[in-house]
């Protein structure tokens, strides 16, 4: 992916892609936010097309390539070096 590119997600895609990258299932992230698990399927297909991805982990993969999303160490604040972290890491989305 060219990270060059912006995927233009609204900011409801960027908030179900920080859920889908933090490991929540669709009905999960649908009872944090209040909506139907299927309009969150959705959501992850709409995006999984405006970043070029296969599946879901591929579109995280994508998603951090192109600094959509970053991942921080909680313990220190330092950038995770391995994805394999992400279980004791946190997530940011940025909003452009």
């Amino acid at each position: 992916m060219n990270i060059d590119q912006e995927p233009g997600l609204t900011r409801r895609e960027f908030q179900i892609l920080k859920f889908v990258a933090q490991g929540y299932s669709a009905k999960e992230a649908a009872q944090e936010i209040g909506i139907a698990p299927r309009t969150v399927e959705g959501h992850i297909d709409t995006i999984k097309l405006k970043l070029r991805a296969r599946n879901r982990a591929h579109m995280i993969t994508n998603a951090i390539a192109a600094r959509i999303l970053t991942i921080t160490d909680r313990t220190d604040g330092n950038a995770a070096a391995l994805p394999g972290a992400m279980a004791a890491t946190e997530v940011f989305a940025y909003f452009g």
